[in-house]
């Protein structure tokens, strides 16, 4: 009798044991279960969080390429519009220094043309002193003659 007691008592216990067991893997598995889940949740936050990072650095970049590109293109404008007021500067400058240019020649021309016309007036006026010159000795050789002649007679 003590022995079917002791059997019945280690029955009794094996069958705890046995539902212990068999409480643990449920509990063992419920915890896996709801720890992977955890895990799969915290796996796609971080996956997540992660894309949304990638996506704000390149939408920044982006802002960044967008902002560099403007400023290339304000830098470029300004560039040409120096270039242009550079140029037109240069071509006023120029202009002035033609105008300049082409007043000296005209006026060496005018002074040339007032040194001719003043030489041909010399000349001229040369020529009359001549004339009137060699009028003059004709009219005192005739005179003379004039005189010889009548001395003669």
């Amino acid at each position: 009798a003590e022995d079917n007691l002791i059997i019945q008592i280690r029955g009794e216990y094996e069958l705890i044991l046995q539902n212990l067991k068999e409480e643990n893997r449920l509990e063992m598995e419920k915890a896996a279960k709801t720890w992977n889940l955890k895990f799969h949740q915290e796996m796609l936050r971080h996956k997540k969080e992660n894309e949304e990072a990638i996506s704000k650095a390149i939408n920044e970049a982006n802002a960044t390429i967008s902002n560099l590109n403007q400023q290339i293109v304000l830098e470029r404008g300004k560039m040409i519009s120096e270039r242009q007021q550079n140029a037109q500067n240069l071509e006023v400058e120029f202009k002035m220094k033609e105008n300049r240019l082409n007043e000296s020649f005209k006026e060496i021309e005018y002074r040339d043309q007032a040194w001719k016309d003043e030489r041909a007036d010399v000349l001229k006026e040369v020529q009359r002193l001549k004339a009137e010159a060699l009028k003059m000795v004709k009219i005192l050789a005739m005179e003379y003659e004039d005189e010889n002649l009548s001395e003669d007679k």
